[in-house]
Formats: C-alpha cells, structure tokens, sequence
C-alpha cells in the first residue's frame, strides 16, 4: 500500500508523517502544496531525533498529479489541503482524506515557526493517528 501525506510545504508535518509511519510500516512518501525543494525544518528533525527516526536526508517535494493517481491513500493534514487536491482532481475522492478524518481526530495544525513543544506535539498527534492508521489498513 502507497501512502502520500500531503501538508503545506512538506518541510514539517508530512515528513514528520512519513517518517513515523515508515517506522511503524513501510510505503510512505510526503508532498507538500507549495514545496521549495527544502530540507525538513530544524526543529521537525530534531523532534524525529527523539523518536529515533532519522528525517534530516529529507528534500521537500511538490505534489503532483502523478503522485496522486500512484497512491494508494492521500492524507493531508487539513480539510484545506484536501480541498485543494480534489478541486483539481474530483475523481480521487474516494482516496483523499484529511489525516484527521482517517484517523477519527481533527486537523494537524502546523508547528512552521513554532517551539519545540508544538513540533513535540504536533509529532504525538501525528504518531497517535498514524498508528490507528496502520492497524485499519491491516
């Protein structure tokens, strides 16, 4: 199974994702909406640093339509992000969800510019929902 998380600038919440669930699973990739081909945030790697999962070789990416249609399951952090993607591509939306929504919880909120306690945040929630995740794909 190909799983794409999607954020705004794929420098902190989607590849804080990916790298929990490729932890826990396999198959994750993230894009963002408006990437600029950026390494993950200091602080998002840092967070992942705690964890034990090693985010800092990650180059933000920009969605494409072809990463779409080649995943399996599209979670974005926010319904704003989902809108989006499926205001250009209607016939996904039986495979785009907020990660939130997939999950049972709310939006991810984003830590850009934040302190180590939100990223630490943020990661908690990322990992909490990425686990029920798993465990429904099984």
């Amino acid at each position: 199974m190909k799983v794409l998380f999607v954020c705004t600038g794929n420098t902190c919440r989607s590849p804080m994702a990916e790298g929990i669930f490729n932890s826990i699973s396999k198959g994750a990739i993230s894009r963002g909406i408006s990437a600029e081909g950026g390494n993950a945030s200091e602080k998002a790697i840092v967070t992942m640093e705690k964890m034990g999962i090693d985010i800092s070789k990650h180059v933000s990416t920009q969605l494409s339509v072809e990463d779409i249609n080649q995943s399996d399951l599209v979670l974005t952090m926010t319904k704003g992000h989902k809108n989006i993607i499926l205001s250009v591509l209607p016939m996904c939306k039986d495979k785009v969800f907020t990660l939130g929504e997939y999950a049972g919880g709310s939006d991810v909120a984003d830590p850009y510019g934040g302190s180590e306690a939100e990223y630490d945040k943020c990661a908690r929630q990322l990992y909490e929902y990425i686990e029920k995740i798993v465990e429904k794909l099984k």
